[in-house]
C-alpha cells in the first residue's frame, strides 16, 4: 500500500488509543502549531524563491547556448543582445507585510519558549526546527551567491557556468532536504501531542475536523505521487477522497451537531467547497492532461503539482490545508495544524555544445605501474572437429614440435586477501520508481562487479520486495557466477515496496545458510522510498544481536538527499552495518567494502 508513513503517523492523531499522561491544553497545543506555522511561512516565501530559480535557469540556458566562452565575447554579445544574466534576491523572508512575526523571528522566540513538554521531546523539537532553520538559511546564501555572481560578472570568465549550475544544483538539493526535514519534525510533533491525554474524540470540532483532515491526507497523497511521476498512484486516491468527500457532504450536519459558532459551520462548508475543487483538479489530470508549451520539457506531472494543484493545497491559493488550519483556528479543542507542501523544483539540464573548451587529459599512467587482475570466467563450450591426420610422408625428418604455452594463470583478487567467507543476501527494491538509470541498471552493474571477485566457497542469495516479497535466487556458491550473473540480469523494477516483507524474509535466507565465522550480511539497496517503521528497526536489531546477522544499506538516487538519508543510516546503524550513497563513480567501491567487512578469523 503505498504512502504508508505518513499516513501511518497522521493516523495517531485521528484514531489513536493515547497515553494516558497530562490533558493536553490550549497554550500547550498553541505552542506546537507555532513549529506548523514556521513551516508554513517559509513555505510561502519559497514560493517566490521557485519562480526566481526556474527563470534564472531558464535564462543560464539560453544564455550559454548562444554566447561565446570568453570574457570580450560574451561582453560583445551582451551589447549586441541589450541583455546580461541576472538573478535577485526575493526580499520576501523580511517581508513585515507578509508575515507577523517574520519567519526568523518565530523561530527565535520557538527556542525561547518554555512549554508544558518534558525536556527529552522539547530537545528533540528543537532539533528539527533548527535543522529546517539551517537549510532555510543556506538556501538564502546560496541565492545571495547567485546573485553576487551575477552581479560581479564572475559568470563572465565562468566559460561553461560550472559554479552556476553548481549553486542552481545546491538550490535544488536542498529544497528537498527542507521537504523531508519538515515531515519529520512534524512526525515528532504528533509524536509529543500523542503523549497527552486526547479530548474526547466524539467533540463535534475534533470529529469534524478529522473527517476534513482525512480528505487532507488523501490529497497529499497525490502530491507525492506526481513528484513520482505515478499515475497509477494518483488515481489510487481518487475514489478515497471521492468517498471522503461525500461523507462530508453527506454527513457534515452529523458531525458538526453541537457547534453552534456560525463561522466555524461556515469554515467546514468552505473546507468542503475547496476539497470538490481539488477532486475535479484530479480528473482533469488523470482523464486529459494539458501541459503548456513553457512546460513541455518538464512533464504534465511537475506542472500540474506546481500551477494547479499546489494553489488548491497551499495557503497561497486559499487551498485545503489554509481551509483545515482555519478551522483548527475557530476550535474550542486543541488540534494540531496540518502543514503545506514546498513547490517542486526540476532543472532543466545544460545544453550540449560541441565546441565547448575540454579540459586537458590527464597524463597517462605508465604501462608497468598498471594493477592487473585476471578474473577467471568459463569458456564457451565449443565443440570443434579434429584436424584430419596428415600421412606422413616417406623419407622425412622428425621435428619436435614446441608444445602450446599453458593457460594464464588465474590471479585470486587482491581484493578480498583475508576477508571472511560470504554469505551475502542482497535485499533488494525493485519497485517502479528504481526505473531511473542512475539507480537500477547502477545497482546491476554494482552487483556484477561484486560477484566477479568473490570465491567459490562464497555464497550469494537475492531476494525481492516489490509487491509480495520472494527469493528469486536461493543461496548459490559463488562457483556457479553464470547462474547468479543471470538471476541479476533478469531484475527488473515494478509494484510498489514493502520492505517489512522482504527482510524478514531476507533473514529467513541468512539464517538457513549461516556461516560460522563468517560475513553474514544483508545488503539492502533502495532509492529511499521504503516505511521505516519501528518494527523493521526492532526486526534488524534483533537479528544483529541474536543472530549475528548484518544488515548494510545502499541508497542509490540522482543526488543524496540529506534528510532521507538520516531515516536510512537508522536502519544501518541498527544492523551494524555500512551506511553507502552509491552513484555511478562509487559504486564497485562501496559493494567491495561491505565484502571486506569481517576479516578471516
Amino acid at each position: 500500500m503505498r504512502f504508508n508513513i505518513f499516513v501511518c503517523f497522521i493516523c495517531l492523531s485521528v484514531n489513536t488509543l493515547y497515553a494516558q499522561y497530562a490533558s493536553l491544553d490550549m497554550p500547550t497545543e498553541q505552542y506546537l502549531n507555532r513549529y506548523v506555522i514556521y513551516v508554513n511561512d517559509n513555505i510561502h516565501a519559497l514560493r517566490v524563491f521557485h519562480k526566481q530559480y526556474e527563470k534564472f535557469n531558464k535564462d543560464i540556458n539560453n544564455y550559454y547556448k548562444d554566447a561565446p566562452f570568453d570574457k570580450t565575447g560574451r561582453l560583445a554579445f551582451e551589447a549586441k543582445k541589450s541583455t546580461a544574466l541576472k538573478f535577485e534576491v526575493p526580499p520576501v523572508m523580511k517581508d513585515q507585510a507578509a508575515f507577523d512575526p517574520l519567519p526568523e523571528d518565530l523561530y527565535a522566540a520557538i527556542k525561547k519558549e518554555m512549554p508544558n513538554i518534558d525536556a527529552s521531546n522539547l530537545q528533540v523539537l528543537h532539533e528539527r526546527i533548527d535543522e529546517l532553520y539551517t537549510i532555510i538559511s543556506e538556501i538564502q546564501n546560496v541565492s545571495q551567491n547567485l546573485e553576487e555572481y551575477c552581479l560581479n560578472g564572475a559568470y563572465l570568465d565562468d566559460e561553461k557556468f560550472e559554479i552556476g549550475y553548481r549553486l542552481l544544483h545546491r538550490v535544488q538539493i536542498l529544497l528537498h532536504d527542507f521537504s523531508e526535514s519538515k515531515d519529520l519534525m512534524y512526525y515528532e510533533l504528533r509524536r509529543v501531542q500523542n503523549g497527552f491525554v486526547q479530548p474526547n474524540l466524539n467533540n463535534p470540532y475534533i470529529r469534524s475536523g478529522n473527517k476534513l483532515l482525512t480528505f487532507d491526507l488523501y490529497a497529499r497523497n497525490v502530491l507525492v505521487a506526481l513528484k513520482k511521476g505515478d499515475k497509477a498512484a494518483v488515481e489510487e486516491q481518487l475514489p478515497l477522497m471521492e468517498t471522503a468527500l461525500e461523507d462530508m457532504r453527506s454527513n457534515g450536519s452529523v458531525y458538526t451537531q453541537g457547534i453552534t459558532d456560525v463561522a466555524t459551520l461556515d469554515q467546514y462548508a468552505a473546507a468542503i467547497r475547496k476539497s470538490e475543487v481539488f477532486v475535479k483538479i484530479v480528473h482533469e489530470y488523470l482523464e486529459n492532461p494539458y501541459i503548456p508549451g513553457n512546460y513541455t520539457a518538464y512533464g504534465a506531472e511537475y506542472y500540474y503539482y506546481n500551477a494547479y494543484f499546489l494553489g488548491n493545497y497551499n495557503r497561497y491559493g486559499a487551498g485545503i490545508i489554509m481551509e483545515y488550519n482555519k478551522f483548527v483556528d475557530l476550535s474550542d479543542q486543541p488540534m494540531l495544524k496540518m502543514h503545506e507542501e514546498p513547490h517542486w523544483l526540476t532543472l532543466r539540464p545544460q545544453p550540449v555544445r560541441p565546441d565547448a573548451p575540454q579540459k586537458a587529459e590527464p597524463a597517462p599512467v605508465p604501462q608497468d605501474t598498471v594493477k592487473r587482475v585476471v578474473i577467471k570466467s568459463q569458456a564457451p563450450d565449443i565443440k570443434e572437429k579434429p584436424a584430419p591426420k596428415a600421412e606422413p610422408k616417406k623419407d622425412t625428418v622428425a621435428v619436435a614440435v614446441t608444445p602450446p604455452p599453458p593457460p594464464p594463470t588465474v590471479v585470486e583478487p587482491e581484493e578480498l586477501a583475508g576477508a571472511a567467507p560470504i554469505n551475502f543476501v542482497f535485499l533488494l527494491d525493485v519497485s517502479g520508481s528504481m526505473k531511473m538509470p542512475y539507480k537500477l541498471p547502477v545497482l546491476k552493474q554494482a552487483f556484477t562487479y561484486l560477484i566477479s571477485l568473490l570465491r567459490p566457497d562464497d555464497r550469494v542469495s537475492i531476494v525481492l520486495y516489490s509487491g509480495n516479497a520472494k527469493i528469486v535466487l536461493p543461496s548459490t556458491p559463488c562457483n556457479q557466477k553464470d547462474k547468479i550473473l543471470q538471476a541479476i540480469d533478469n531484475i527488473e523494477s515494478s509494484g510498489e515496496s514493502d520492505v517489512l516483507k522482504g527482510s524478514k524474509l531476507a533473514y529467513k535466507v541468512a539464517k538457513q545458510n549461516f556461516l560460522k565465522d563468517g560475513n553474514n550480511r544483508i545488503i539492502l539497496a533502495t532509492d529511499g522510498g521504503i516505511e521505516i517503521s519501528q518494527e523493521l528497526l526492532s526486526l534488524v536489531t534483533q537479528n544483529q544481536l541474536e543472530n549475528n546477522i548484518y544488515l548494510s544499506l545502499l541508497y542509490f538516487e540522482e543526488k543524496e538527499y540529506a534528510a532521507r538519508a538520516q531515516k536510512l543510516k537508522a536502519v544501518s546503524n541498527a544492523g551494524k552495518g555500512n551506511y553507502s550513497y552509491v552513484n555511478a563513480a562509487n559504486s564497485n567501491e562501496s559493494l567491495l567494502k561491505e565484502a571486506k567487512a569481517v576479516r578471516r578469523k
